[in-house]
Formats: structure tokens, sequence, C-alpha cells
């Protein structure tokens, strides 16, 4: 199966092929949380997996017809939500053992990376949880088999997200982590991008670009193509799926004196304006790409996805039905189909 198929031959095949091969992975991975025996460090790991499940399904959808990835995309997600909830839900630790904690994600990209003591300095342990998920991807990326060709800029994305998580989650009031972020922000982003602080910040917090680099490794690629199709996954899809995410968790944030990168637009209006064009922007870019309507699928594909989460209620309908119209009928059309598919 090509990846250059109309939206509706996607649709179905994702949901009826790699959908079901995304739960068969978290069902694997939720019986290796089970089994780890430190009770309170175990409820983070099973909350993860219950609530953020999602993310493995959204970022699966990059495997396109390569299902052989699914393993990989479920095992590398389901330790970015991880290492997001223990940090997030559990005892405040410092900035360099938050570091500590996400030096698996650089070493999960890594085939033969040796594992690392990663909760160092950490009151708490998993038992090898963390180790397994880092083992689990990196057997997937030794098959691949051209997988030196996107290596170096895997793991430039995944550098940047580490910078990231260790920033948002470091100890100190949510203006402190505001600020570090801008200021962090200001010395990586690069002047062609045009895009805010914010917008950049949270497309490091993306691991969309990563997974569309795993697929191209599955057959020979240039390091050219591999950057044309990284310089469309970044900063533009990626901020376009992260602040989609925060748009839905927005409530929530706030129950829980969460930092969110929407709330850094000036209003509602421009957050509307300001995803809107970071969705027009990654479909524009696509073009260039080989298999270019794949691509802008994933872009339109976004909303309708996110935007069908239960969490959009109450002040969320209105703005989040502005951003659906936006997307045209691709995002109208998986807005239906995801609603389908996360009925009860």
């Amino acid at each position: 199966m090509v990846r250059t198929g109309g939206t509706s031959r996607w649709a179905l095949y994702y949901y009826f092929r790699i959908r079901p091969l995304v739960h068969q992975a978290l069902r694997r991975v939720e019986a290796q949380a089970a089994r780890i025996p430190d009770p309170a460090v175990r409820a983070l790991a099973r909350e993860s997996l219950e609530t953020k499940r999602f993310h493995c399904e959204g970022g699966a959808v990059l495997v396109g017809a390569a299902p052989q990835l699914v393993r990989a995309v479920v095992a590398y997600q389901s330790l970015c939500d991880y290492l997001d909830t223990i940090t997030d839900r559990g005892p405040e630790v410092s900035s360099e053992v938050i570091r500590s904690l996400h030096r698996s994600l650089g070493d999960a990209l890594v085939p033969d990376a040796a594992l690392q003591d990663y909760w160092e300095g950490h009151p708490q342990d998993d038992g090898g949880y963390m180790a397994w998920l880092v083992n689990d991807c990196q057997a997937v990326l030794a098959s691949l088999p051209h997988y030196g060709a996107v290596a170096d800029r895997a793991a430039w994305l995944a550098d940047r997200y580490v910078d990231l998580q260790s920033l948002k989650h470091a100890p100190g009031t949510p203006a402190d982590r505001a600020g570090a972020l801008e200021h962090w922000a200001a010395a990586h982003r690069e002047p062609e991008w045009d895009v805010a602080w914010w917008e950049f910040a949270a497309a490091t917090g993306s691991t969309l670009g990563i997974f569309a680099l795993w697929h191209e490794a599955t057959h020979p690629v240039s390091v050219e193509r591999a950057r044309r199709l990284e310089s469309v996954y970044f900063p533009w899809m990626g901020a376009l799926h992260i602040l989609l995410d925060y748009f839905v968790d927005q409530d929530e944030d706030l129950a829980h004196g969460d930092f969110n990168f929407v709330t850094c637009y000036p209003t509602e209006a421009d957050a509307v304006v300001g995803i809107g064009r970071l969705e027009r922007e990654a479909a524009e870019r696509a073009q260039g790409l080989a298999d270019q309507a794949f691509h802008r699928y994933v872009a339109e594909g976004l909303l309708g996805f996110y935007l069908s989460d239960r969490k959009v209620r109450g002040a969320l309908r209105a703005p989040a039905g502005r951003l659906l119209s936006a997307g045209g009928n691709v995002s109208r059309a998986l807005y239906c189909l995801a609603k389908v598919g996360r009925a009860p």
C-alpha cells in the first residue's frame, strides 16, 4: 500500500489496520507497567497509559504503510508520556534529576546504546520499566535498513524535547518556568521560522517529526530528503500537534495549575488564528515532498483527531468549531471518524 492514496482510503487503513496494532502494543506495555514494584510509581505509569493512550494512536498515523514501526512508536510515546506524568505528578526533584530521567529518550534512539541509571538521584524507582521501553524501541530501530540517514536529525529533535521538558518541569513558579522557556526559545529559534516563542517551544514537544523520520528509514533516503521532511514537521507540524494537545487540555491544566502554551496567546481569538496558521503552513510546506498528499492529510487530520476529544466541551466548543472549519473537509471527516473511534 502506497502513501499517496485518498483521505478516506488512508483513514480506513489506519483505523482497521494500524489502530488495532497500537492497542495490541499498548497491552504489552500495560502488562510491563503492572510489574513495577513501587505502588506509587506503578499508579503513575498506569495513569499515563490510561489518560494519554490517544497520543500513541495519533503518533501511529505516521507509520503509514510500515506497521512494523507501531511497536517503536508505542514504546517511545509511552516513554514520553510516562516521563511527563512522573515529573508532573511525582515528587519535586532537581533539574539535574529531570535530565537524568530524560536521558532515556536519547538512548532509545540509538540501537546499540547502553542502558543507564535513569533514576539516579530520584527518591523512587520503577524496577526497570523505563529501561524496558528503551530496549523495546531500540530493537525496532535496529531493524530499519536506512536508519543511519535519519538518526542525527531524530537525535536533534529528541535533544530539543529534553531541553523543553527539563525547563517546563524545573522547580520554581510557573512564571519562572515561562521566563526560562522564553529565554531558551529565543536562543534556539531561527528567524526564518517566524513563530512565537511558545510556538517554537511547543514544536519541540512533538514526537511526530521523529516518527516521520523513522518511516523514511524504511526505504532508501538521502540526508537531504530527510532534512526536507524535517522542515515540514519542525516547527510547523510539531507546533500544530502540541498546541492542539494543549488546547484540549486547558481545563485540566487549569485545575492542576499546570502551564499551558495556548494561554500564551493574547486572546482566544489569537489562539484560533495562530493554530490555524500553523496548520496552513504545515500543509503548504508539505507540497514539496514526494508523498505530499499523505503529509497534508496528517496536517489536516490533526485538527479532526484532537478536536474530537471528549475534553472539548463548555467554553472550548466554539473555538474548536472555528478551528475545525478552518481545516476543511478532511478535518471534518477525520473528526467524525475519530468520534466514532473514541466512543465507549
